[in-house]
């Protein structure tokens, strides 16, 4: 009887953890138009810990992008299709020539021409439309990237 209470707690908490994971919040734009979602951190500004899944068929594709465009950079699915995605605060897109995204610490997730997989995120989740984009969130690019919901 006494593991019951920790363990429904444990339940809860991944619970949460894979809807924050998965639920879209409101979108921040820069001026250059790159977009982003607020980030859920601890109080000293850790990480927090996500669920550790993977997805079977995660949103997957090429790394795309043009300066000045609406949407400045996307994921070209397989099939060619342009796939809208919202990226965690902090992380920032470069042309040097092509487009280039890093993570909040510097390090590169991809260039024009990669392959980027959002393990924590399925086609199911969203459109991929600008105005229904997929969120590049949870466990992604080596580390946390739980959705802040507002």
């Amino acid at each position: 009887m006494k593991l019951a209470l920790p363990v429904a707690a444990a339940i809860l908490f991944v619970a949460l953890l894979a809807a924050a994971c998965a639920t879209h919040n409101a979108i921040s734009t820069v001026s250059d138009g790159f977009r982003m979602f607020a980030v859920v951190r601890k109080s000293d500004g850790s990480s927090v810990a996500c669920a550790a899944f993977g997805l079977t068929n995660p949103v997957a594709g090429i790394l795309d992008g043009q300066a000045g465009a609406r949407e400045p950079v996307w994921l070209r699915a397989d099939n060619g299709r342009h796939l809208s995605v919202v990226w965690p605060e902090g992380f920032t897109l470069q042309f040097a020539p092509d487009a280039a995204i890093y993570t909040e610490k510097g390090r590169l997730v991809g260039r024009a021409g990669d392959r980027i997989v959002l393990g924590q995120t399925g086609y199911g989740d969203a459109a991929g439309t600008f105005d229904d984009p997929y969120f590049a969130s949870g466990l992604i690019f080596g580390d946390c990237y739980p959705v802040l919901q507002r």
